[in-house]
């Protein structure tokens, strides 16, 4: 049965706030995993908002997790991060925080690192630097932030100062405290297998231009000669031209240095490959690799990347959202 008039379409936000609901209910549904950012977790774990379905979500993500995995966990280590708080209100003690660069010089950061992988360690802390904390009666509770600042204190007067001083007794006696305090929880990888590994190689290709780009960069480097400062539009008209000739047409400027029927010559040539060195060599790479590997193209302009997909499309027989995805700077957030 068809409905009268058409419904109106729902914007970015009630989409993204859906699939949000949405996931959240197969989360509950059963054991699973919920992945997500730094930046979604914090957006969502708003409670202060006024919508319920806002404060329902920061509940579900403060009081629903039974393990918390934070992957480049040091990075919500500054006393004043908002991120670190939020994280610190999640309501389980069963924490893994994965980082390779765990201490970065700075002991403060570090005992809010190690305080944000386990929610005990304030009280560990106190438990063996402070002599009152020993005293006090087992139902005694303090406010969090008053024992997050004593510990922190204590951790820094007593462990940090000592691993600071220059004297090798005092240094080495307070690197064994720092050890003994965190050795129940911290696990080190050493990682010897990348012994093996052939390290990062970066190589730089140098592709000569075809002849009829080799014409138009000619043309272009004596324009630029002649300008005065330092030209941007010529300048984007030669990177332009470097990939293929074509796509000079993209550029509002390039009437200011050719004349349309030039411009329509070189339209003429948009699907020929062979005209274009970078095209040629990335459809030839591509050729070469896909059945293997997934191929990330990075272009600082949006017109080669039009330009790619549509001799994927005319090549290949691929199919934007199919074969080939596009991200860039255009898109709407969610999308």
């Amino acid at each position: 049965m068809a409905l009268r008039g058409s419904c109106p379409r729902p914007s970015q936000d009630v989409v993204h706030i859906l699939d949000c609901l949405e996931k959240m209910q197969k989360w509950h549904a059963q054991p699973s995993v919920l992945v997500m950012g730094y930046t979604s977790f914090l957006t969502l774990m708003r409670a202060d908002s006024k919508y319920n379905h806002r404060k329902y979500m920061a509940k579900v993500l403060r009081e629903s997790p039974g393990m918390l995995v934070l992957d480049e966990g040091h990075n919500p280590r500054s006393t004043k991060s908002r991120l670190r708080k939020v994280l610190m209100k999640v309501e389980t003690d069963l924490r893994i925080l994965l980082s390779g660069t765990l201490f970065q010089n700075n002991f403060c950061e570090y005992f809010n690192t190690l305080w944000l992988a386990r929610p005990l360690f304030i009280r560990e802390v106190l438990k063996a630097l402070d002599p009152k904390f020993k005293r006090k009666k087992k139902g005694a509770q303090k406010a969090r932030h008053f024992l997050e600042s004593r510990a922190r204190k204590f951790f820094i007067d007593n462990i940090a100062s000592k691993i600071n001083l220059d004297e090798a007794e005092e240094k080495m006696q307070g690197l064994n405290m720092l050890r003994n305090m965190t050795k129940g929880f911290i696990d080190v990888y050493e990682g010897t297998a990348s012994d093996t590994l052939p390290g990062l190689q970066i190589y730089t290709i140098s592709i000569n231009p075809t002849d009829t780009q080799h014409e138009i960069l000619v043309k272009l480097h004596k324009i630029m000669e002649k300008c005065p400062g330092y030209p941007l539009e010529v300048e984007l008209l030669i990177t332009l031209a470097s990939i293929h000739p074509s796509i000079i047409n993209s550029s509002f400027c390039v009437k200011k240095f050719y004349e349309q029927e030039e411009l329509m010559e070189l339209e003429k040539l948009r699907f020929d490959c062979k005209k274009g060195s970078k095209v040629m060599f990335v459809l030839n790479l591509v050729y070469r690799v896909v059945k293997k590997d997934k191929v990330l193209i990075f272009c600082h302009n949006i017109a080669p990347i039009k330009l790619f997909l549509e001799l994927f499309e005319n090549v290949f027989r691929w199919q934007l959202g199919k074969e080939v995805l596009v991200l860039t700077g255009d898109l709407e957030l969610f999308e």
